[in-house]
Order: C-alpha cells, then sequence, then structure tokens
C-alpha cells in the first residue's frame, strides 16, 4: 500500500537575486570648516546630537577684534548712508549709477565680512566627531566637524560583481536589511557609477586594439613567411649557378646573408604575434599565477572586476 500526495502547481514569477554589503550614507553631508581664523567663544558641537538648521555651531570670539569689527559695521552704515544720499542725487542725475552700485557692493562686503564670523548648521543634520573648545585658536580652513543630514530617506553605496552591475538599471528595486530591523526594506537603484561604464568602454577598447594587434602580426608573420621562402629558393638558385660556374661565391654569399635576416625578422614577428594573443587573453579577463610546487600546486584563478554599482 503506498500514499501518494497532491499538490497543485501554480506560475509564480522567479527573479535572480545578488546580495551585497554596502555602507548607508546621508542625502546631504558635508565637513564644516571656518573661513576666517580667531579664537571660539561659543561652541554647540556635540557628538550624535542632532542641530536644526542655522542653529549655531561655532562663534568666534570678537573682543579681540572688536575694533575691527565696529570699523566694519561703521563702514557698513556709512556706506548705508551714502547709498541712500547717492540715491537721492541720483534722480537729479548729479552721479552715476555706477557709483551707486559701488556703494551697495561696499555695504554688501562690510555686512558680509560681520556675518562670516559665526558658523551655523546649514541643514537639519547629525554631528559628527568634534574637538573644539572655547578658547581654542582655529586657523583659516580648520576641520571642526562633520554633518551628516538627518532625512527621511538615506542612500546606500554597495558593490556588486561584474555580471549582477551589467544587468543593473536605475529604477531597478532593491531591499535592504539591517540588524535592528525584523523585515528588509523596499527601495529603488538611483544611479549606477559612471565609472561602471567607463571601465567596459576601456575594456572593450583594450580588447578591440588586441583583436587588431593580433590580426596585424598574423598578416605580417604570413607574408615574411612567404618571403623566406622566396628567399630559400633564391639561395638554392645561386648555389646551382654557383656549381655550374655560371656565378662566383660572392653570390651565394649575399643570398645567405638575405635568408637569414629575413629568417631572423620572421622569429620577431612570431614572438610579436605571441605577445598580442597573450594581451588579447589578458584584456578579455584571463590571467594566470606562478604554478607552485608538485605538493602546492596553484590555479590560474585570475579575474577582472569591472565596476561598481
Amino acid at each position: 500500500m503506498e500514499s501518494v500526495a497532491v499538490a497543485l502547481a501554480k506560475e509564480i514569477e522567479h527573479r535572480h537575486t545578488a546580495t551585497a554589503i554596502g555602507t548607508v550614507l546621508a542625502l546631504r553631508s558635508i565637513t564644516l570648516r571656518n573661513e576666517l581664523p580667531g579664537t571660539v567663544r561659543e561652541v554647540s558641537l556635540t557628538p550624535g546630537h542632532i542641530v536644526d538648521t542655522c542653529r549655531v555651531l561655532v562663534a568666534l570670539d570678537v573682543s579681540v577684534e572688536e575694533a575691527e569689527l565696529n570699523a566694519q559695521e561703521a563702514q557698513a552704515a556709512l556706506a548705508r548712508t551714502v547709498l541712500n544720499r547717492r540715491k537721492n542725487l541720483s534722480h537729479d542725475r548729479a552721479t552715476t549709477q555706477e557709483e551707486v552700485d559701488r556703494a551697495r557692493a561696499d555695504l554688501d562686503i562690510a555686512l558680509a565680512q560681520i556675518a562670516r564670523k559665526t558658523i551655523r548648521a546649514p541643514f537639519r543634520a547629525r554631528v559628527g566627531m568634534a574637538d573644539v573648545h572655547p578658547g581654542q585658536y582655529l586657523t583659516e580652513g580648520t576641520q571642526l566637524t562633520t554633518l551628516q543630514g538627518v532625512d527621511d530617506a538615506v542612500h546606500v553605496d554597495f558593490t556588486v560583481a561584474q555580471q549582477v552591475a551589467a544587468t543593473s538599471r536605475e529604477g531597478d528595486t532593491a531591499e535592504v536589511s539591517t540588524a535592528g530591523l525584523s523585515s528588509p526594506i523596499a527601495a529603488h537603484i538611483v544611479t549606477v557609477d559612471a565609472q561602471y561604464e567607463q571601465t567596459i568602454l576601456v575594456a572593450f577598447r583594450e580588447v578591440e586594439d588586441a583583436l587588431v594587434a593580433v590580426k596585424t602580426a598574423r598578416e605580417q608573420r604570413a607574408a615574411q613567411a612567404e618571403q623566406v621562402e622566396a628567399l630559400r629558393s633564391a639561395l638554392q638558385l645561386a648555389s646551382l649557378r654557383y656549381k655550374g660556374g655560371l656565378a662566383n661565391y660572392l653570390d651565394v654569399l649575399v643570398a645567405q646573408r638575405n635568408l637569414f635576416d629575413a629568417e631572423l625578422a620572421l622569429t620577431s614577428t612570431h614572438r610579436l604575434q605571441l605577445v598580442s594573443v597573450v594581451q588579447l587573453y589578458k584584456a578579455l579577463g584571463g590571467g594566470w599565477h606562478a604554478y607552485g610546487t608538485a605538493s602546492n600546486p596553484s590555479t590560474p584563478t585570475q579575474t577582472r572586476p569591472l565596476g561598481n554599482t
């Protein structure tokens, strides 16, 4: 007695999948630096904390440069006064538009110099590692910290094998799994690294050049082989003429020298042909390693990566 189990077959869609390890990246990420040198007066850089847009992160001490800042404020006020005066004069055509524009530019420069003393968050972000303290003197361009944008979405940068990258396109779906989530998150491919396409083009060009080199070397070797056969026949003819007393031995020596030079050229062309075949093999992705001893043989296993996604 045998029992038979019956199951209903149904059609489902099958898709090839691949697994890769990626790095989560913020949509916006910057390295914060100061534009002007100065002494730190106020710091709001707590690693790991989230700061809102326009939040003051680092303020330089203005006590040392108070006189310069007051002069800049006075210059801005003077520029504003001159600007208003010249605007009134411009109605009477007592001054030119160029002078009015120059006064407006002087005002903007003076105000910008004051604003550059305070560093604010350009967007809502998480503060990275920071080692800035009040009283610390900062030179121009000192790295203060990094800011990672806090958004509803993130980028995931990952690398896949060549055959997977070749079939990946923008808009393809993907699933992202992390240690803290029980179910994967649906995502889609935003872009494929342009370096991959450039690498593919370089690879195709190398293969094409190698094929041309192999063809050229083969044709050149065939032509030189025909030349060697013709010179060999010429040497036999010169030897017969010498033996028959119709030519001197110098003709035989000249024929031998010509044949020897042609055979050397044929050997060199044969070597170039073999080298071009090896270059073609490498361009196609092949390679080899030095073989080991009998107890530990090695196998040609070299591969050629072509790009990132």
